[in-house]
Formats: C-alpha cells, structure tokens, sequence
C-alpha cells in the first residue's frame, strides 16, 4: 500500500540506499516502485472532479473554504445558505431550539405543533405588516389598544361608526320623520317613524347581506310605503303601506326581505268619498267598525209646525278574513246631509261601502241609518240584528242603528245609541225643543233652535238639529271608517 493508514506516502525502494548495496537500475524494480507511486496517484481526489471520495473524509478541524451554494438534495450547503440568509422549500424538522439573528425565508409548511413555545419580538401597537405578533403585542394593540374603556360599561357591546369602536347596544332607536335608505348601519336597530307619508327605500339586499334586520314602527299617523331596492321583493310584494301604530321586524336573506307583524296597524279613513286601503301581509283577519252619515235637521220656517232632527248614520262592527278581502278594497265613506236653508225636510246622509263587502245605509230624514248588505248575513238577520231604531219602542237603548229623531207625540228617538250616530234634537208644535240623542261611541246630535240656527252632529254619525224659524238647520255629520289586523 503506497499510505500508511494515516494518510502518509511511503516508498517502497529508496534509490540511494540501492546505489549503496551495489544495485542496479531494474526494469523490474522500477516498473513495482511506479506502479506503487500509481497506486498511491490513483487513491486521492481530483480537483477536476474525476475521482468521487470511497469513504468518509475527516477535515481534522479545518475548513472547506470557497464551497458553492448546494441547488439539490444531495449537495453541501455552505455556512451562507445555513446561517445567512437560509431558505426552504419543502419540510424542516428541529427536535432542539432554534435561534436566528437574520432573515429566514420559508415557503411550505411550518408546523410548531410539538413547540412548548414561539418566541418572537413585540411590534410597536399600530404596526399592520406581516410579522408574527407577540402576546405582548396581542394585549396591547389588540385589546387594550382598540378596546374601549372599561369601567362602567357592564353589559354593553361594541359597536362601530366605521371609523372606532365604542360601548353601546346594536337594538337602539333612531327616530326618523322622512325617508333615510336603510342601511347597514342600521342592523339589529329600532327605526321609529314618528310622522309624515313617504316611501322608505331599503340598501340591495346583496349589500346588506344575510342575516340583516332592523325593526321598522310607524308610531305616526301617516302611511309608509315600503319600497325595496329596484325588483326585490318584501314578503313577496313590490311594496305595500304600513299603516300607523305597525311594528315589524324586517329580516334580509341577501336576495329579498321578509317580515314579521310585532304590533298590529290601525288605520282610521276619514275623507269623505273613495278611499283605497291596501292589504298589508302577515294578518289572518282584518276586522273594524263603520258608520254611515247622518241626515240633516228640518226647517219649517214656521213656529205652529214641528220641525225635526235628522236621524243617526248607523255602525257596524266587520270582521273579515285576509283571504276574503282583495289586494286593495274600496273604502267609501258617506257625506252627510248638508243643511236646510229652505222650508224642507232634512237631507239624508249617504252610505258607507267596503267594496263588495258591507254597505251601511245612509241615515233619512226620520230613519236612523242601518246595515243594508253584508256578504253572507240574510236579509232578515240584518232587519232583526242590525236594525235602526225604526222598530224601536219605548225608550230602549240601540246598540247599532242610528236614532230616530222624536215627534210631537213621541220622544223615544231622543235616548242613546251605543256605537250608531245620535240624531238631531226637535222642536215641537208647541215650542218645546227636544234634547239630540247621545252615543257611547258614535256622534252626538246637534241641538235644536226655535228662531236660530240648527246645530251640525258630531263625527261620525250624528244627526243635524232642527230648527224652525232660523236660517239654516244643523249639518249631519258625516261618516268614518276605522280598520286594524290580526295577526
């Protein structure tokens, strides 16, 4: 073997020593010691990379200096790709620490499910960039620093203008007179419209979102039409009203709205003549009372003749369900009779009509108003329910009908009437002016005069007052229809 085991040549003839012992150059000799000086060539590596190491190669504590940046799986890396700036594109796995001074790329996965703990420094509060965040960081940016004070606000929560958080409560009430579109601000918010008639917009229920609400009140006496964004849908309509005292709580799905009735609308039409009321979802029956219009007093120009007060408009109770109504209904109010300033009876008042529905009869001059039609009540069970006080006797009360205004002989139209209009007072032959009939809940008549002026009757319902020798007698009042939902 040209080494020794310890990485030293030896050769193994010394051409001295041959000249010494009297030996001759030999091809022989020569060609082994060659050969062995080959051999030994032939163990070392090469510079140029012909001959790859046979084993393991102890640096004896010194350095490979120079080394090129490994780029695959099985070439050495050099201290730079380690310690500098180091970079990986698959797995590492440390069992120990790991303390870095520099920059470390990574680009797969980092586990550190196995580490007791990560420890990283703490950036200045306010600092959005993509370093790892401490817990120290976490407490002072991420609570303390953004979190609002808090002593004294047990029981609140956050909320946001967009701009900061403060303590408050999501379901407050914003008070609100005219249109202001629906937003996203007003998530979990009671809106309360305290007056006017318009049409409340609502944000595209894509921008708003699923699970959006707000709880929308009409606590006025105006009509709010809600109006979703372009051909969205609320509760499958386009719009619809809603009518005064409504409570709803309006629910988003990120296409359309829904709603649920909290409190019920009520809705009292007092213009005389077409008013159109439109069914509002969410209500199993609709129910209300209606009067008719009263007549006028009589004027006789004559203090030897009676002169008589006009009769009381009638009422009814309604009571409908919401799939017996239409979309929209047609509420017409009657007029009352205007007063007398010739030598004539009093004028008669008109109807009430609910579409199809119900008609109240307009109150004559002697006769109180009373129920004339109501889908599915016969004829008979209205002349006998729902009557006037036409077949009244004695001084009994009425509960529906309209009171009859009282003659000479007879005071019996001058009691009371529980919901029906009062009628006017009179004025007999004699000169003795009969008190107008009174109502629990429909209109008073109006007074009676000798040489002045009839007094007009109390919406709704109640008749004019007679009088003989004034100018004009008293107006009857005119009629009124109030409706409300059950949900």
């Amino acid at each position: 073997m040209p080494f020794n085991g310890t990485g030293l040549f030896e050769r193994i003839y010394q051409w001295v020593n041959d000249e010494a012992n009297g030996l001759f150059v030999d091809a022989t000799r020569t060609d082994t010691d060659s050969n062995d000086i080959a051999d030994g060539l032939s163990n070392c590596i090469t510079r140029d990379g012909q001959s790859p190491a046979t084993n393991d190669i102890p640096m004896g504590e010194n350095k490979i200096t120079g080394l090129a940046a490994g780029s695959v799986g099985t070439d050495a890396v050099n201290f730079a790709q380690v310690f500098v700036a180091p970079s990986w594109t698959g797995g590492v796995t440390y069992s120990g620490g790991m303390t870095g001074s520099g920059g470390m790329t990574i680009t797969g996965v980092v586990d550190l499910d196995g580490a007791t703990s990560v420890t990283v420094p703490t950036r200045t509060p306010g600092d959005n960039g993509p370093d790892a965040a401490s817990t120290a960081f976490v407490v002072a940016a991420g609570l303390a620093g953004i979190l609002p004070g808090q002593s004294g606000n047990a029981g609140r929560e956050i909320v946001t203008d967009g701009a900061s958080a403060s303590w408050g409560y999501h379901r407050r009430r914003d008070a609100r007179t005219a249109n202001t579109i629906l937003g996203i601000a007003d998530n979990l918010h009671l809106v309360d419209i305290t007056s006017g008639t318009f049409s409340q917009t609502f944000t595209a229920a894509a921008t708003l979102g699923n699970g959006w609400s707000v709880m929308l009140r009409n606590s006025g006496t105006g009509d709010i039409t809600l109006d979703p964004s372009g051909a969205e849908l609320i509760d499958g309509l386009a719009s619809y009203v809603m009518y005064p005292q409504e409570c709803r709580l309006i629910t988003c799905d990120g296409t359309g709205f829904t709603s649920v009735v909290i409190s019920p609308y009520f809705k009292e039409f007092a213009t005389v003549g077409a008013n159109t009321w439109t069914k509002p979802p969410g209500y199993v029956v609709h129910e209300g009372e209606a009067w008719s219009a009263a007549a006028s007093g009589e004027r006789t120009n004559d203090v030897g003749t009676q002169s008589r007060g006009g009769a009381g408009g009638g009422c009814y109770p309604f009571r409908f369900l919401a799939s017996s109504m239409g979309a929209t209904e047609t509420i017409t109010n009657g007029a009352g009779g205007v007063a007398v300033t010739t030598v004539a009876a009093g004028n008669a008042g008109g109807d009430t009509t609910i579409g199809a529905l119900l008609t109240i009869t307009g109150a004559s001059h002697l006769v109180g108003g009373a129920v004339a039609g109501f889908k599915g009540i016969s004829s008979a069970a209205i002349a006998s329910g729902f009557e006037s006080v036409a077949a009244s006797t004695g001084t009994r009360p009425h509960v529906w009908g309209g009171t009859n205004p009282s003659s000479d002989t007879s005071s019996n139209g001058n009691t009371a009437t529980v919901n029906g209009g009062g009628c006017g007072g009179s004025v007999t032959a004699s000169g003795v002016i009969r008190a107008p009939g009174t109502s629990k809940r429909g209109g008073a008549g109006g007074a009676a005069s000798i040489a002045s002026n009839g007094t007009a009757g109390t919406v709704p319902g109640g008749g004019g007052g007679a009088t003989q020798t004034g100018t004009a007698s008293g107006a009857g009042a005119d009629a009124i229809t109030r409706i409300w939902g059950i949900a």
